[in-house]
């Protein structure tokens, strides 16, 4: 595991736009017994030649230890109006990863207000049909940001 600890590193892997920066609250567990929590949601290129700028919608999350990129479901209706507008200003604004790509992931403990800077990469999996279409791998220690 990669963790950044000076705060250079952590200002210089976050703030030049190298990187996406994800954020998860690990104390915002969502069932009784488990580590399951939800972070920021997260856009994953397909990087298909056949479909140029298409992403995948999900959120990253962590369960039994592994950071994974959960697949949204899609759903078409008849109607546009407004809340479909402000969904997509929302996704326009959110970061988009690829496969093999290095991120910065926030791991927020909000409870102890204690947070902890890693280095991770997506993996080079992706199944864009799957309802985890990739996860997040550690880097090697020794990777340079």
């Amino acid at each position: 595991m990669k963790y950044l600890t000076e705060r250079e590193q952590i200002a210089t892997a976050m703030n030049f736009g190298k990187y996406p920066v994800l954020y998860i609250d690990l104390d915002d567990r969502h069932y009784e017994d488990s580590d399951y929590a939800k972070g920021f949601p997260v856009k994953v290129a397909w990087d298909r030649p056949a479909y140029p700028g298409m992403t995948t919608r999900g959120e990253l999350y962590i369960e039994n230890g592994r950071y994974g990129i959960g697949n949204d479901a899609a759903c078409l209706h008849k109607e546009f109006g407004r809340s479909d507008i402000i969904e997509d200003a929302r996704w326009a604004m959110t970061q988009t990863i690829h496969t093999g790509q290095v991120v910065i992931l926030i791991e927020d403990h909000s409870k102890t207000r204690e947070c902890k800077v890693r280095v991770m990469k997506v993996a080079d999996k992706l199944d864009v049909h799957c309802s985890t279409c990739t996860y997040l791998v550690d880097v090697e220690e020794d990777f340079e940001v």
